[in-house]
């Protein structure tokens, strides 16, 4: 209804008849700006409204509880989480709060991935960590063949690639395995590039032929597109184990029923070339990559392929052309991520023993810092137009992760400093780098700013001091899946001050002694810096999280109050279709256990109850009007139904009753 959510499964079910407020591919949105160019692409997968808040994010437009509301992806995210928090609570009884390890694409930006962490915190989940999706793939597949790889981590281990041909994008990853660890050493991907392309490409085509041979534009009416689309999903799908499928649709626009009686594979392969041009891109620069960083032949590299497109026949045939061998298929291509995740999340929690295991992955994305140098030159001129976040005295910027980088990973950075300062972490957009600029605009290439506080000390704590050097020295964390953090701030002060204790010794000793040189001693003191962390525009802030947590508990409340309404809306129905006639006619089996004032008063009970059901007021009624007129109507269904069954066993009872009384008698004659 209106007032409820109907979430996964449920929803699809009934996304053709509430097309308007359904709302689907949130992981294509997460993090992504109202005005990136990417935005018109994905509303011709989408058929609910899009709207943007305050922060410029984007937000879902829907009906719902009789309101024109807006949701951002974090939020329906969240709500996805709690479907499936409420299956493994149902499962898991002792579990009060689950802990899980999410998946991620491994084009993520780390503000994406912070989206990510903001929708467990909003479902009130925790979450351990995140995995890269291909990482996760190779985490379910290298565990339980440890026996199969080598031990020594300094010699090559065993390659696998893993190519993930998914709804939306593809991703390919080489792993190298050892008995007791996996190191991800390269990772590319296509993040516009799935089977999702396959499914337009189909869709465009069969509209053209509806088109023409009916003169009706499905792309008129929602429905009908809906239901195109899943007929053409159909059609994918049959013919990667078929050469020749149909495709047919009753009524599906102005009373038409629409019918191809014939559909080739070879059709498709000749409508997918370009689908087909780019995997066969992607899967040469994996494979480059490979023999760039292993020097062996590309031939002895196994392919596991992963996700919904790795049973296409024409995705297997290019992989056994790129790469000399055939692609096998031994991992469960659409479960695989989540296992890996599960396995992970069992390493990661402290209530679950694992084998050791270690798990390293590799950077995408550069990143770099930038702070006000006293020493360095002003800034670029075009450092402005690059990086438009960055103030304007910011005029040093330096390196500190590339792609390729081995992660996690922590880097040590010191800075000469007596005062506070400010520190930006940044993505660098400066060359033809692999982030899409379609979908992450300039303003959101900010990670971190932070302010360093503390600096100086409590120089007047020390006597004596001749001269003092400080050096702060920043430790930044990089995180298995890129996220970037000031982990801690240490500031090492370095005195030169006269030796006190020596000039009282000698002032003490010799008053007329001829004045001597004043000694100086160099002392070395450590302190702790304060990191003052800054809230970056691009997502949510604390405050939001907060409200949309207490939000999205508000609705669990309301979905379970409308669940329970409809359970008693139907037990009240069972009333009088069941019973009414089993206590009222006197042929039913219950007429003869209800005293006759009850029968009289069930009849006009369910009557009244049949017609205020069928009213307006019924149909819009609460849990509290409902269980006033359940309530007196089970209570004679029950009372009767308890009378008929002490009726009943009553024979038994009594045999039961004379076997023993026999059985007594005998033993006391």
């Amino acid at each position: 209804g209106p007032k409820e959510r109907h979430i996964g499964e449920a929803g699809l079910d009934l996304e053709v008849r509430n097309a308007r407020n359904t709302v689907r591919s949130v992981k294509r949105f997460i993090g992504m700006h109202s005005e990136a160019d990417a935005v018109a692409h994905e509303r011709d997968f989408i058929t609910c409204g899009i709207d943007s808040d305050d922060t410029e994010s984007i937000n879902f437009a829907v009906q719902y509880n009789d309101a024109y509301q807006t949701f951002r992806p974090e939020q329906i995210l969240a709500m996805m989480l709690t479907q499936l928090k409420g299956i493994a609570v149902s499962n898991l009884p002792s579990v009060a709060r689950p802990s899980c390890v999410l998946s991620c694409p491994a084009y993520y930006t780390q503000n994406q991935k912070q989206a990510l962490l903001n929708a467990c915190d909003i479902a009130d989940i925790q979450c351990l960590g995140l995995l890269n999706e291909t990482t996760a793939a190779a985490v379910d597949y290298g565990i339980f063949k440890i026996k199969e790889f080598p031990d020594d981590t300094t010699k090559p281990g065993a390659y696998v690639c893993f190519l993930d041909i998914g709804h939306t994008a593809t991703t390919a990853s080489i792993v190298s395995f050892y008995a007791s660890e996996m190191k991800v050493i390269a990772t590319c991907f296509d993040e516009n590039l799935g089977c999702r392309n396959i499914d337009n490409l189909l869709l465009h085509h069969f509209r053209d032929a509806i088109l023409k041979k009916h003169r009706i534009d499905v792309f008129e009416n929602k429905k009908a597109r809906i239901r195109l689309t899943q007929a053409c999903q159909k059609v994918k799908t049959t013919l990667s184990a078929n050469p020749v499928t149909s495709l047919s649709l009753e009524c599906l626009m102005e009373d038409i029923d629409v019918h191809f009686p014939s559909f080739k594979r070879e059709e498709l392969e000749e409508l997918i070339q370009e689908f087909a041009e780019k995997y066969e891109m992607l899967c040469q620069r994996i494979a480059q990559q490979f023999v760039n960083i292993a020097g062996e032949d590309i031939s002895s590299l196994p392919v596991e392929l992963i996700g919904g497109g790795s049973r296409i026949p024409i995705v297997k045939k290019i992989t056994q052309n790129v790469f000399g061998s055939a692609p096998r298929t031994t991992l469960n291509a659409t479960e695989t991520i989540s296992k890996g995740c599960a396995i992970h999340a069992a390493m990661l929690s402290p209530s679950y023993r694992v084998r050791d295991y270690k798990i390293s992955d590799v950077a995408v994305y550069p990143a770099k810092i930038g702070y006000f140098s006293p020493i360095a030159p002003p800034a670029a001129a075009n450092q402005r137009q690059l990086y438009p976040f960055l103030p304007n005295d910011i005029n040093k910027i330096i390196n500190i992760i590339k792609p390729g980088d081995v992660l996690p990973k922590a880097l040590d950075i010191s800075f000469e400093r007596d005062e506070n300062f400010d520190v930006f972490t940044f993505y660098d957009h400066s060359g033809d780098g692999v982030l899409n600029r379609s979908r992450v605009l300039p303003n959101q290439l900010l990670l971190n700013h932070s302010t360093v506080t503390n600096v100086g000390g409590d120089a007047s704590a020390i006597e004596n001091v001749i001269s003092r050097h400080n050096k702060v020295k920043l430790r930044f964390k990089v995180s298995l899946v890129g996220s970037i953090d000031i982990a801690s701030a240490q500031v090492i002060t370095e005195y030169d001050r006269y030796d006190a204790t020596e000039a009282m010794q000698t002032d003490e000793n010799s008053e007329d002694a001829p004045p001597q040189e004043k000694k100086t001693k160099k002392e070395r003191k450590t302190s702790q810096a304060l990191i003052e962390r800054h809230t970056i525009k691009d997502g949510m802030t604390a405050d939001m999280v907060i409200q949309a947590k207490a939000l999205e508990k508000d609705m669990c409340a309301q979905d379970a109050l409308v669940q329970r309404t409809a359970e008693a809306r139907n037990s009240l129905e069972t009333c009088f279709y069941e019973y009414r006639y089993k206590i009222v006619d006197r042929d039913g089996e219950l007429h003869k256990f209800t005293p006759p004032e009850s029968v009289t008063k069930f009849d006009s009970m369910c009557a009244e109850a049949s017609a205020w059901l069928e009213s307006e007021e019924g149909e819009d009624a609460n849990l509290e009007a409902v269980m006033s007129r359940l309530a007196p109507m089970q209570a004679i269904v029950s009372g009767a139904v308890a009378r008929m069954r002490n009726f009943e066993s009553l024979p038994i009872s009594m045999t039961e009753f004379e076997a023993k009384l026999n059985a007594y008698r005998a033993e006391q004659s």
